[in-house]
């Protein structure tokens, strides 16, 4: 019950960020052969995906703008006659917050399946070999990146509690910031500038792993804004009237 609960508000979400990767998801798959000379510096397939959609400022940031739309639930916060009755039965404070947590971050990977069933149908297309490993490799560390905003929007949703506020909070905050993280060039080159350390999104980028180094700065940031958005969104909803 809990789960269809969220599922019928989470659905149309969820067809909105797929509405919103699939054009740039296809790009990047059916760029690789009229670009192909320009691409020859690419060992393969998969290196020139990896170049075009993974390395920043790249499309792959598009998943922050994904894990707001898909995280910003008006029913999560606002009280109403359905939440009232869901926190009368059985179903503690706690877990309504951490079901919608997990089943926002489980629309983010949905979102970034998709993205890699695309690069798939691009690699047959162009009768190419994939480098599942790598790219898996690669899609984990974008849904890392994109729970940490999942749990950014649910604190800003305990704050403003409607889900169009939430989402001004949180994209408003992001406009003060002096990264830039989004940017789809075709045909793609290899990226020569890097992104603060401190941003929460660089370790997703495959380069900030090279060598062996472990970006540290980038992952603390990220994890204390996670666990600072969950404690608020956890806060509120404790002391929710509903």
């Amino acid at each position: 019950m809990l789960l269809a609960t969220i599922w019928r508000s989470l659905r149309w979400r969820l067809l909105a960020a797929l509405m919103l990767v699939a054009l740039p998801a296809f790009l990047v798959a059916w760029s690789y052969g009229p670009e192909r000379k320009d691409a020859i510096h690419f060992a393969s397939y998969s290196r020139y995906v990896e170049a075009t959609w993974f390395q920043l400022p790249g499309p792959s940031a598009l998943f922050l703008l994904i894990a707001v739309i898909v995280s910003a639930s008006g029913r999560l916060m606002r009280p109403g006659t359905e939440l009232a009755y869901t926190l009368a039965l059985p179903i503690s404070r706690r877990r309504w917050l951490l079901a919608h947590a997990g089943s926002f971050v489980a629309a983010v990977a949905a979102v970034q399946l998709f993205v890699l069933i695309v690069f798939a149908i691009g690699a047959r297309h162009w009768s190419q070999p994939l480098e599942l490993s790598p790219l898996l490799v690669r899609s984990v560390g974008v849904i890392a990146a994109a729970s940490v905003w999942v749990a950014v929007t649910i604190g800003a949703l305990g704050l403003a509690r409607y889900s169009v506020l939430a989402i001004a909070l949180v994209l408003g905050a992001l406009e003060l910031e002096p990264h830039g993280r989004f940017q789809l060039q075709l045909p793609v080159t290899h990226s020569m500038g890097m992104l603060s350390a401190w941003d929460p999104w660089a370790f997703a980028d495959p380069r900030a792993w090279q060598g062996g180094a472990v970006p540290v700065a980038s992952i603390g940031v990220a994890l204390a804004l996670g666990l600072v958005g969950l404690g608020v969104g956890a806060w509120r909803m404790q002391r929710l009237e509903a």
